[in-house]
C-alpha cells in the first residue's frame, strides 16, 4: 500500500493493493485473514483499513461420546486467542487422526461476531474390545486365549487390557496400562503385571 501514498485515491488501485495485502497473508498460511472495515477520512487524507488476521474466538469438539474435548484438543496445535494458520490446522487433524481412534476428523469454520469459531468434528471407533483364540498342539494341548481391552480408558487415549492364556498345563495373565503420551508431553508411560502359573 505504500506505493499509493501521496497520491489522489483510485479505487481500483486501492482495491488491487488490498487484495495484494490479503495474498500475502494467505502465502504465510494466515487463511482466515479479511478486511473487516475501510474507510477515508477526506480532511486528513487518510486511508484507515481495519484487517481481522483470524484470531480464533473458540473451539468447539463435536461428536466425541467417550472422548474427551481435553484428550482432542492436546493434540491440536491451536487455541482460542491464537491466529488461525492453516498449516497447524492440518497438522492438528493430522495429529488427532493419528491416535487411530476416530473414524474420521475434519475440521469447520464458522463466524461468531467477526471471530471465527473451530468446530472439531470427529466419530470415534469402538473402543471396548474383547478378543478369542485357541490353539492345539502336542506339548500344551488344547490352550485358549483371552483379550479384553479399552484403548480409551476413561475418554484419554490411555489403553488398558487384560491378556489371559493358558490351558490344562499353563496358566498365564497379563495386566497393563499405556498412556501413549503423558500429559501433554511426548512421554509414554506403560506399567504391566504378569502372573504366570
Amino acid at each position: 500500500v505504500a506505493h499509493l501514498i501521496g497520491l489522489p485515491l483510485n479505487f481500483r488501485r486501492a482495491q488491487d493493493a488490498m487484495e495484494r495485502m490479503l495474498r500475502r497473508y494467505r502465502q504465510k498460511g494466515y487463511s482466515l485473514a479479511n478486511i473487516e472495515s475501510k474507510s477515508f477520512d477526506e480532511t486528513a487524507g487518510v486511508l484507515s483499513i481495519h484487517i481481522n488476521e483470524g484470531r480464533i474466538g473458540r473451539i468447539d469438539v463435536q461428536g466425541g461420546v467417550r472422548a474427551k474435548d481435553s484428550f482432542v484438543l492436546r493434540e491440536f496445535p491451536l487455541q482460542a486467542g491464537d491466529v488461525f494458520e492453516i498449516d497447524k490446522a492440518d497438522q492438528g487433524i493430522t495429529n488427532i487422526n493419528s491416535t487411530t481412534l476416530f473414524e474420521y476428523v475434519y475440521l469447520e469454520v464458522t463466524y461468531s461476531q467477526h471471530d471465527p469459531v473451530l468446530t472439531i468434528r470427529l466419530k470415534e471407533r469402538p473402543s471396548q474390545l474383547v478378543r478369542f483364540g485357541f490353539r492345539a498342539d502336542d506339548e500344551r494341548n488344547l490352550q485358549g486365549s483371552l483379550d479384553i481391552r479399552d484403548e480409551n480408558f476413561q475418554g484419554l487415549g490411555t489403553e488398558l487390557g487384560l491378556n489371559l492364556n493358558g490351558g490344562s498345563r499353563n496358566k498365564e495373565a497379563l495386566l497393563e496400562f499405556k498412556a501413549h503420551r503423558l500429559f501433554t508431553t511426548y512421554l509414554t508411560f506403560n506399567v504391566s503385571g504378569f502372573f504366570s502359573a
